[in-house]
């Protein structure tokens, strides 16, 4: 045999396994990969799990919450709530209300877990404003992948019933909606949100290094080894679609 095909061959079988090396590692990340929204059997004893919700869909603009609070056109959800399915053809805000009753034998929450809201989110408690991601209006941040931690004083909820209100603005035909919730203290929530980030947004960002350093290993096979120019194109929207 030719050395120079040897090779040929011996670099096409590196590749081949280097290939079905990244996609095995890819679909075991997968299927391990950690629900956050279900929580901790510690956070079911010490937490508030926040899954149905009255909404209001509105286009109006600069509603004060305590009018939205009071306003007679709520729609009770199950969340996730996705408005292409809930709402289809809605573009727009939600305001999503929680009303949580404290009970008196758990810790008293000063955080709230989001794991999943598209596109923007705005917390109240209250009628208190504790924190936002993202405009509200105009042209808004792509947040469709990223977990959120909103911590607030404990001091603004109190004995009995307390409103929770989630404003979230999103775009028709992107996925836009709220997921479910935790409601509970920040040492409880910390290390869930720590871990959503790593897989949701660090994750995603390594996934997509992969995918641009594959499109360059299939460039430089196409060109290299192969002479083929279907190659070279598969390899050009690798890295495409990784960058």
């Amino acid at each position: 045999m030719n050395p120079r095909t040897f090779e040929d061959h011996a670099f096409q079988r590196q590749f081949v396994l280097l290939l079905v090396f990244s996609l095995a590692v890819a679909m075991l990340g997968i299927l391990r990969a950690p629900l956050h929204v279900m929580g901790t059997p510690a956070l079911e004893e010490k937490g508030y799990f926040l899954t149905q919700a009255d909404v209001v869909y509105t286009q109006a603009k600069n509603i004060p919450p305590a009018q939205l609070a009071a306003s007679l056109h709520k729609t009770t959800v199950t969340l996730p709530d996705a408005w292409d399915h809930s709402k289809p053809g809605f573009e727009g805000q939600a305001w999503y209300h929680f009303q949580v009753r404290l009970d008196p034998n758990r810790p008293v929450p000063n955080a709230l877990f989001v794991p999943r809201v598209i596109m923007n989110a705005h917390i109240y408690i209250n009628g208190q404003w504790v924190g936002g991601e993202g405009a509200m209006e105009g042209e808004l941040a792509r947040n469709w992948n990223r977990p959120f931690l909103f911590q607030f004083p404990p001091e603004l909820l109190h004995a009995g019933d307390n409103l929770v209100q989630v404003q979230v603005a999103g775009y028709n035909n992107y996925r836009s909606g709220l997921g479910r919730m935790w409601l509970a203290q920040s040492t409880e929530l910390e290390p869930l949100y720590a871990s959503a980030y790593r897989w949701q947004v660090t994750g995603s960002m390594l996934a997509a290094l992969v995918a641009f350093a594959s499109g360059l290993m299939i460039l430089v096979f196409s060109r290299v080894f192969a002479q083929d120019q279907g190659m070279v194109y598969l390899g050009l929207a690798v890295m495409v679609f990784a960058l």
